[in-house]
């Protein structure tokens, strides 16, 4: 038994060190690698299911996490060499090749947890995801959208509107013919690998979260996020193993 978990440990910090570290949102931050196969080492030396679970419980804790006011591009999983961005009318969003600042977008998040989802040069603002097909507006400030940002540990996002025009489809998606529409968040086009590339100098534009508490941030033992957990389960809870009662 102890062999079993000692050799499940050892390919937990395998997995993790080469498959979800990274720069992305969600990711392992691969600055505290070295604390996480310190944590590993120790499974190796004193194998047993409680230094096994402080392999997870440290990964879950130093996951990338979006920054209030951060600027970020947003590459999709379908169409890895396209980005999301601003069309050069200014009105809706597109997949882009290359890099320029129509692809630069700060988030700014609210008192609920959700997002906001803006340009700073042109100031143009990711709008309400609509019906099958129609394009997700670039907007004002006035008339945003908030969007639930779920990601993966390997580094994968999907940005769902939290009061979509339908509900069956409320995330940005990359359709084939390069306009972002609203689908579902299952598809593959629907994701994003999030990187961090600077931090907004547009202030006044930054919405503060509520200054009480630090937003609870929940995963099941697999390392994903989860919004809505079951009771009975056992779930990592701020970086602490804990049964939702």
């Amino acid at each position: 038994y102890a062999d079993w978990i000692k050799a499940c440990g050892e390919r937990k910090v395998e997995i993790i060190s080469e498959q979800q570290t990274g720069d992305f949102v969600g990711m392992y931050d691969r600055q505290q690698l070295s604390l996480l196969k310190e944590t590993g080492a120790q499974c190796v030396t004193d194998p047993s299911p409680e230094t096994y679970e402080q392999i997870q419980q440290v990964a879950s804790s130093h996951r990338i996490a979006l920054e209030n006011g951060a600027v970020y591009m947003l590459q999709n999983k379908l169409y890895p060499s396209k980005k999301l961005a601003l069309n050069e009318n200014l009105t809706e969003y597109v997949g882009k090749e290359g890099r320029d600042d129509y692809m630069e977008f700060v988030f700014t998040q609210d008192e609920a947890g959700n997002w906001k989802v803006y340009n700073e040069k042109y100031n143009k603002w990711l709008g309400v995801t609509g019906q099958t097909e129609e394009r997700v507006p670039a907007t004002t400030k006035a008339d945003a959208a908030t969007y639930e940002v779920t990601s993966s540990a390997t580094g994968f996002s999907v940005l769902s509107c939290t009061k979509p025009g339908n509900g069956g489809i409320p995330a940005i998606h990359l359709a084939a013919h390069g306009h972002v529409v609203p689908w579902t968040s299952s598809a593959d086009a629907s994701m994003w690998k999030i990187c961090k590339v600077g931090i907004s100098t547009d202030l006044d534009s930054v919405l503060t979260p509520a200054p009480t508490a630090q937003p609870v941030r929940i995963y099941d033992l697999q390392g994903r996020l989860v919004k809505k957990p079951v009771l009975g389960g056992v779930y990592i809870v701020n970086g602490r193993k804990k049964l939702v009662k």
